[in-house]
């Protein structure tokens, strides 16, 4: 037993030569290979327990078990090397246990005896005296899946694979972490290579596991399960040939199989393992979000359902997938949103991550849906995997949007699939569209858009009301349903969105809906431990407002140098510029509601940031549309004078374009406290102006106004600054523009520039609006859209 005079060399993971393992049989069901096995005797095939399940322990004449020897195809052989017998008896060991595959082992008798030759030869069995120690190296063969992807076929000829034995303790500490406690036990022996990529697959089942001693090869096990396909860290479990060397014997009788002592030498490092519980490391903030490789989404997943493929999914940290809740839920009962999980056959779900050769699946442990999920909200969903990825250049786990995130009108997002192609069949390749966000309020003619959804657009221009849509079919289908919207910040990508299931493809007047990722932050949260969090990050950045990199002091009454007020704002109506304003964040300028006064249509304005001259060309200016344009309700007699403007588009900061700090609703200002307004007045000079003006309290102010015959005009809801001297103010021009004060390393915006009487007139401080009084009105406009 054991000689193969063909096999005069071994290497792993690739065809075997012809007659190399001359005792590999392929069990066939209905003309097909099932599982392999191997010839003990003349009459006898040793296989797996597991391939005998449901109908394939039946012994019908006519597509009843068969084995096939001597072939090198799986599909047969025309050589006339090969053999075929039908299968007389079936004995499947009597302690087999189908949950825990113990005593995973069977017998096959032949109808009738095979001859010898140099393609089909008995192999040796393991004695039950042998030991194999770790490291001990051994071949696996067989006609099974070469990788783990639902896609993949089977190979036409025999495969080999060069394995590790791996010691039951170590195995068992890694498996356990999948199985259970105790899932590797004393009738069990493992192999494999842990850095994955060799391993036995489905259809190997049932095959020999042989190691060489001499010139001999000896059985040590028969290929009974394991996590995957040659996964890290995952060593496959085979039944351990030597435990059953009295079972076999006593089935077989008089023609026993040939049984020989393998021993190893020295001592087994497996006696000295210690079993370290694994631990998920926790994902750092600097870690999530990153795509090392050009072109490639590594958080991107592929959820398949008996084998077919469902939905897109994202990895959010070495065990979590995040998904459409519509994707896995099981059955809708009847006309009531009643979603039954106990249904959904969670053990047929696998999720494949990474790319090409670099790709790997996993089973899925359980599903959550949330508990308020229905068909049209909060469609959201968390898979937890079977057991934990290593993160590589292909696999890696996206951020998460916090829940203070706010994904302004225009920003540029990515969304990435396998879905359909308007009406075309599903894609092979991972496909990718860069879309803009649109807000939730300018989308709600289109959609009755609840606060937990975000849309996108591709491509349109705006009316006065219902936006009208441009596009070029651009945009998420069925398959896409339960992938990721990302928006990079910096060098990490977050993920702002799910996308929502649906069947067919966005209609092309319609934008897309996603699942707003930020909203359910502290829901994911309660469902993970500390340690397994994935990492938020709020979009976008808060950034340090108020800070001016370029401007290292402050001159009264001069031209300011270009860079030194960087969240100044031109306002140009109709290409004249007619006021000043300020930027507040990436997309909304804050200014004078007299400014914009009768001005209804936004496309009649234009921002300016960046600009220091109203002549010639500024380096670091860029330019927006106004799409949105919103006074106080409350402006009259320039009381309540502010007004807020939307762009068309975020603008990114730089040195030159920094956002201000706003004066928050507890400020004080108090008489003589030092600040400075920006702007170009109509001082005769293009460049902008800064003068540097103090705070005059508003009882002064009232006292000094009295003089002019109008009733109240200095109210709460106003701020006044200047020199009672005269020479230094705001002019007519710089109306809109920002009254700011410093405060520590950091500038604050306390007014608008409002009204004066004249230009600088002694006794004539300055008017401006209040910036805190408005802090909620703000916040309410801002938030919103």
């Amino acid at each position: 037993c054991g000689q193969a005079v063909l096999n005069t060399r071994i290497v792993g993971g690739q065809s075997a030569q012809p007659g190399s393992w001359p005792w590999q049989a392929s069990l066939r069901l209905n003309g097909g290979h099932t599982c392999g096995g191997t010839l003990i005797n003349s009459q006898w095939v040793l296989t797996a327990a597991h391939c005998f399940s449901g109908d394939n322990s039946t012994l019908d004449p006519a597509g009843g078990p068969a084995a096939l020897l001597g072939c090198q195809a799986r599909a047969g052989d025309a050589l006339g090397r090969q053999m075929d017998r039908s299968v007389q008896q079936i004995i499947v060991h009597p302690a087999y246990n189908s949950v825990t595959e113990d005593n995973d082992i069977a017998l096959m008798r032949l109808s009738s005896p095979v001859s010898f030759t140099s393609y089909i030869q008995p192999i040796c069995l393991a004695d039950n005296s042998s030991s194999f120690y770790n490291g001990t190296s051994c071949w696996v063969t067989g006609w099974g899946y070469t990788a783990e992807d639902e896609r993949a076929t089977l190979p036409t000829t025999l495969q080999e694979v060069q394995l590790s034995i791996i010691g039951n303790r170590q195995c068992g500490c890694l498996n356990d972490v999948v199985f259970g406690v105790n899932s590797v036990t004393g009738n069990m022996i493992c192999a494999g290579v842990l850095q994955g990529g060799k391993d036995s697959c489905q259809g190997d089942s049932g095959g020999p596991l042989v190691c060489k001693q001499g010139s001999s090869w000896v059985q040590a096990g028969v290929v009974s399960f394991g996590e995957g396909c040659a996964q890290p860290n995952f060593p496959g479990v085979y039944t351990r040939v030597s435990q059953y060397k009295d079972w076999i014997n006593t089935q077989v009788g008089l023609a026993t199989p040939g049984f020989m002592a393998f021993s190893s030498n020295s001592t087994d490092p497996d006696s000295n393992f210690t079993c370290t519980p694994f631990k998920i490391t926790p994902v750092a903030s600097s870690e999530c979000g990153k795509a090392p490789l050009k072109g490639y989404w590594p958080w991107q997943v592929r959820i398949y359902y008996f084998g077919y493929y469902r939905c897109g999914g994202s990895l959010i940290n070495q065990q979590w997938v995040l998904t459409a809740a519509t994707c896995v839920y099981s059955a809708c009962n009847g006309e009531t949103e009643q979603y039954d999980l106990s249904l959904y056959r969670v053990s047929e779900l696998k999720v494949y991550l990474g790319r090409q050769t670099q790709e790997l699946s996993k089973k899925v442990k359980q599903v959550l849906l949330h508990p308020d999920y229905s068909s049209s909200n909060n469609d959201i969903a968390l898979l937890e995997l079977r057991s934990p990825v290593t993160f590589t250049n292909y696999i890696q786990p996206i951020c998460l949007a916090a829940n203070s995130s706010s994904f302004y009108t225009g920003t540029s997002c990515w969304v990435a699939g396998w879905g359909f192609t308007v009406s075309l069949p599903g894609n092979q390749t991972l496909q990718e569209v860069q879309l803009p966000i649109i807000g939730n309020r300018q989308c709600g003619c289109l959609y009755d858009l609840k606060s937990k959804i975000i849309v996108f657009m591709p491509r349109f221009y705006r009316r006065p009301r219902c936006p009208s849509w441009e596009t070029d079919s651009v945009g998420v289908c069925m398959g896409d349903s339960g992938g990721p919207l990302v928006c990079k910040q910096g060098s990490a990508w977050i993920q702002a969105g799910v996308v929502k299931y649906r069947d067919g493809c966005t209609p092309s007047s319609l934008p897309g809906v996603y699942t707003r990722v930020s909203q359910y932050q502290d829901w994911i949260n309660e469902i993970f431990q500390s340690s397994f969090l994935p990492i938020y990050l709020l979009w976008p950045v808060p950034p340090e407002c108020g800070k001016a990199p370029l401007s290292p002091r402050i001159v009264g009454g001069d031209s300011a140098p270009e860079g030194y007020w960087p969240w100044q704002a031109s306002l140009h109506h109709y290409g004249q510029h007619i006021c000043g304003g300020s930027l507040i964040n990436h997309q909304w300028v804050l200014t004078a509601a007299h400014c914009v006064n009768g001005i209804s249509d936004g496309r009649q304005l234009t921002v300016y940031l960046g600009r220091q001259s109203q002549l010639g060309s500024n380096t670091h200016e860029v330019s927006r549309m106004v799409t949105m344009v919103i006074p106080h309700p409350g402006y009259l007699n320039f009381d309540k004078d502010v007004a807020l403007l939307r762009l068309n588009k975020p603008v990114s900061f730089t040195a030159y374009i920094q956002p201000i700090c706003l004066a928050s609703n507890i400020s004080s200002f108090q008489n003589g406290t030092q600040c400075w307004v920006t702007g170009w007045g109509n001082i005769g000079n293009q460049a902008l102006q800064e003068v540097q003006l103090s705070i005059i309290g508003n009882r002064q102010c009232t006292c000094l106004y009295n003089m002019i015959p109008v009733p109240d005009l200095i109210t709460d809801n106003m701020i006044c600054a200047g020199d009672l001297e005269g020479g230094k103010g705001s002019c007519q021009g710089d109306s809109g523009g920002p009254l700011v004060c410093k405060q520590g390393s950091s500038w604050v915006q306390a007014g608008v520039v409002s009204f004066a009487v004249g230009c600088a007139r002694p006794s004539f401080p300055s008017v401006f609006a209040r910036v805190s009084r408005f802090q909620d009105w703000i916040n309410e406009q801002v938030g919103s859209a």
